[in-house]
């Protein structure tokens, strides 16, 4: 049996559903604002590769700043400035009737007074601006200093990043499994399970009612039941990529990422599985190290998929699968899952709320 009829029949035959029940957020879903259902794709993370946190790096090089000491401000003594001022000085205090004499003793105050101002006036000067030097090198040396330890703090941050990115073993990605989830944004409630063995992640999505999907996503109503139908598809079969756009870019350790999709029946506890697809990392890195808007249905077929749909009225059929007792041996029951509920968008509550358990 491939792996989705086995993670479909597992998920179907487990608590798995019961518990994505019990923990389904009781917010009210957001009202929507616009036709966001239609751009859903802008939820898509562009992929990326180790050149991101090389650029990264580079940018944060190129944020260095080398401070250099200030001049300083005061300019040094003149002599001739000192002159005028003791000449002042001389007109003001030498006063005779002896008005013939005034030159020379004027003259004299000057001569004796001027150089030693001026010796005196520069001596000062030159102790103050050596202290401002000495302060100016020291206050540039922290600065320097302190600019250096944020750029190699940064720049150690985007290595140790990088390290996880790359490494070999999802195991050393497995703890930003619930973060990158948490980090989506989707107007309605969402229950996760989610799990990881080997290179593979899988995640059982429960999703409201299509009637609270679409109101949240959409705010002028659909001109026909056609238009409503593909509504739904865009948005149910556009949710999946978003998931694993963001679980891809935990790190290379992530070949696949399983993703079902169910929906509770209103006031039913029946679940109704709608698609299961198995996304592999060569093909969706090539589908999107761009993030452009696309066709779910159309883009669906890349991958391996299970969903029954009519498209050209845009119906999407439940999944309706024969299970037998011996497919519930399939390794799933060795997996540990958590569960998380996700809140709606735009509450006032905290926009996620995690619960976890683990299954054995």
């Amino acid at each position: 049996m491939d792996i989705l009829r086995s993670f479909i029949s597992y998920a179907s035959g487990s608590a798995l559903r019961e518990l994505e029940r019990a923990m389904f957020p009781t917010e009210a879903p957001s009202n929507a604002r616009g036709n966001r259902g239609d751009k859903i794709h802008l939820r898509i993370q562009k992929q990326i590769d180790v050149t991101v946190f090389e650029d990264r790096i580079r940018d944060i090089q190129a944020t260095v700043n080398i401070y250099e000491p200030q001049a300083y401000p005061v300019k040094r003594p003149e002599f001739e400035e000192i002159e005028k001022v003791v000449m002042a000085e001389a007109r003001k205090k030498i006063r005779s009737f002896k008005f013939w004499t005034l030159p020379r003793l004027r003259d004299d105050y000057v001569g004796e007074n001027t150089f030693p101002r001026y010796k005196e006036a520069v001596g000062k000067w030159e102790k103050e601006k050596m202290d401002f030097d000495e302060s100016e090198i020291k206050r540039v040396a922290e600065l320097n200093k302190s600019e250096h330890e944020r750029v190699e703090i940064e720049i150690k941050s985007i290595e140790d990043d990088m390290k996880v990115f790359l490494s070999s073993s999802l195991e050393g990605v497995s703890w930003r499994i619930q973060s990158a989830l948490e980090s989506m944004w989707f107007p309605y409630g969402l229950s996760i399970a989610y799990a990881w063995s080997e290179n593979t992640v899988f995640l059982d999505v429960l999703y409201p009612e299509r009637d609270v999907m679409l109101k949240s996503e959409y705010r002028s109503a659909p001109r026909t039941l056609t238009e409503s139908n593909f509504r739904y598809i865009n948005v149910l079969l556009g949710s999946p990529y978003v998931f694993a756009s963001h679980i891809f870019n935990l790190g290379t350790a992530v070949s696949n990422v399983v993703v079902i999709g169910h929906s509770q029946l209103l006031d039913s506890k029946v679940d109704m599985t709608y698609y299961a697809v198995n996304f592999d990392r060569v093909t969706f890195q090539t589908e999107f190290m761009s993030v452009k808007k696309f066709n779910p249905i159309n883009s669906i077929s890349k991958y391996q998929y299970l969903f029954d749909a009519t498209p050209v009225r845009g119906i999407i059929h439940p999944i309706r699968l024969k299970f037998e007792y011996d497919l519930f041996h399939n390794g799933f029951e060795q997996l540990q899952f958590r569960f998380m509920a996700v809140s709606p968008a735009g509450q006032k509550l905290p926009d996620f709320q995690v619960r976890e358990t683990t299954r054995t």
